[in-house]
């Protein structure tokens, strides 16, 4: 708990910060092993961790509230929000789309010896002969006429 300063005539004023002054040089920056933090890192504070186990204790509530909003709302855009809220805490955030990730891997040919291009010259030619015998035949399949 902070404890407020008191002036003479019990006017409240802002609590009374640590400005950490013996932590600075001469110049004002911060001497080696000092931060200007001051102890006040995210967690480290009274009302972070109130606020936080006071969230963990209402958390079944709040979730089923989410659940009935997103089933039983009239309005299209908060169904839409609490099921979006419900699916990412029951499955996580989907994951940012990345392009690049489906793109094929780049085939660096200069890095092949001659002898590996020539094989893979080789093997490409087979694949489109391949591919030709196979296409050929159902294109040139007669087509069944029916005379009656």
């Amino acid at each position: 708990m902070i404890q407020q300063s008191v002036l003479s005539d019990e006017t409240p004023v802002l609590p009374a910060v640590n400005t950490g002054a013996g932590a600075r040089d001469a110049n004002g920056r911060w001497r080696k092993g000092y931060s200007g933090m001051l102890g006040l890192r995210r967690g480290n504070t009274p009302d972070y961790k109130r606020c936080r186990e006071l969230c963990r204790q209402h958390s079944e509530q709040s979730a089923l509230g989410m659940i009935d909003l997103a089933a039983n709302s009239l309005d299209d855009r908060v169904r839409f929000m609490a099921n979006q809220w419900v699916y990412e805490q029951a499955w996580g955030k989907p994951r940012e789309y990345d392009p690049a990730e489906d793109a094929p891997p780049k085939l660096d040919l200069l890095r092949l010896s001659p002898e590996q291009r020539e094989e893979l010259r080789r093997l490409i030619e087979l694949a489109r002969i391949s591919r030709a015998e196979t296409a050929q035949p159902a294109a040139q399949a007669p087509l069944s006429t029916d005379s009656s």
